[in-house]
């Protein structure tokens, strides 16, 4: 298996863990996959933190970790397109 599907599959499997062991830190809305510095990285969304910007980990069981602020998110409602006649 080559080292790009190898850290992807370790980000997968690490997805289910992190909202838990994130929330510690603040009120996370939601957690996903993100690429940094071309590697294969956690990506932690916060509506809100609890603990100092500081405190936050950038690696968590040895993969690289991106946390961001981002507020409440909400589910936005389906919009007609403009030229939508029906």
């Amino acid at each position: 298996m080559d080292d790009a599907l190898h850290q992807l599959n370790l980000v997968r499997a690490a997805k289910p863990r992190a909202s838990q062991a994130f929330s510690r830190f603040g009120d996370v809305s939601g957690v996903g996959i993100t690429q940094l510095d071309g590697n294969y990285a956690l990506k932690v969304n916060f509506s809100a933190l609890t603990a100092p910007r500081e405190a936050l980990p950038i690696e968590w069981e040895g993969i690289r970790v991106l946390c961001e602020v981002t507020g409440v998110i909400a589910k936005r409602q389906p919009f007609a397109a403009v030229n939508d006649h029906r």
